[in-house]
């Protein structure tokens, strides 16, 4: 009862059957723009995800489905928290769905989620070459690389490369991980004062889509094949990051080392 009449509808339409867990419901909320405190009323929509695409219905005037993206057309997936702040970008081939939402409600972003991050395969393993261990890390980030946001399907190795963690002076400071299935790069977000502090910048790219990855002294490029299309996903990253990404998971991604698959 609490869907918006016409979503259901709309999103079964193009995703096929869908259940409670598979609806995210985003209601209409007030929100502050710019620096001189100018208020904007967002429409209700809802985030459905399916067996293989997920849709974006908007409410208002012309209600209806705004952006749909198979899973298999998906070249990132950017999740920005600040505090109870949050922002859901999942960046297609020529298209993105872009969602905001109260992160009291973060488990069921993430739940929903979890499907299209399955469908990231097959897997691939890091070559030997020695990486961070999480226990070295401050505990923010060790934290994050034994969560789920890292880790959604359970224990996965992580090849780790992390920036100089203890300047407080340095923008866009974090942590860097490859796993089977993903690279995921996380940092702290830009914000005015230290509310940066305390939330987390995390994109996470599909690994066996990733075909290159290169660095800028303030930035990451990850390229990613989309159904024989580069698109390219650009992420700020402080200096010492990119260096670590360089040494670490640059040559990890130019060189990998994909086990066979059983059956």
């Amino acid at each position: 009862q609490d869907v918006p009449i016409g979503a259901l509808e709309a999103l079964t339409g193009v995703l096929g059957h869908l259940a409670g867990e598979d609806l995210v419901i985003l209601p209409r909320t007030p929100r502050v723009v710019g620096g001189r405190g100018t208020w904007v009323v967002t429409p209700a929509s809802v985030l459905g995800v399916g067996d293989r695409a997920m849709a974006l219905w908007v409410d208002g005037p012309g209600a209806g489905v705004v952006a749909v993206i198979a899973f298999d057309e998906i070249a990132a997936i950017v999740d920005r928290t600040i505090l109870l702040l949050g922002r859901l970008e999942v960046i297609g081939a020529g298209r993105s769905i872009v969602v905001r939402y109260n992160t009291v409600g973060r488990h069921l972003v993430r739940n929903a989620l979890a499907e299209a991050r399955r469908s990231f395969w097959p897997p691939a393993l890091p070559p030997a070459v020695e990486g961070i261990r999480p226990e070295q890390l401050p505990h923010k980030w060790k934290a994050l690389l034994h969560s789920s946001d890292v880790l959604p399907h359970g224990p996965d190795g992580l090849l780790v490369a992390a920036g100089a963690l203890g300047d407080p002076r340095a923008l866009r400071n974090g942590v860097a991980a490859l796993s089977s299935t993903e690279l995921l790069i996380a940092t702290e977000p830009t914000t005015a004062g230290e509310s940066g502090h305390y939330g987390v910048d995390l994109v996470v790219v599909p690994r066996p889509r990733l075909t290159a990855l290169t660095t800028a002294p303030s930035a990451v490029i990850a390229t990613v094949d989309v159904a024989g299309r580069p698109v390219q996903v650009p992420i700020e990253v402080s200096p010492s990051l990119a260096a670590a990404i360089e040494a670490t998971l640059v040559p990890a991604v130019a060189d990998p080392v994909v086990p066979a698959v059983a059956g």
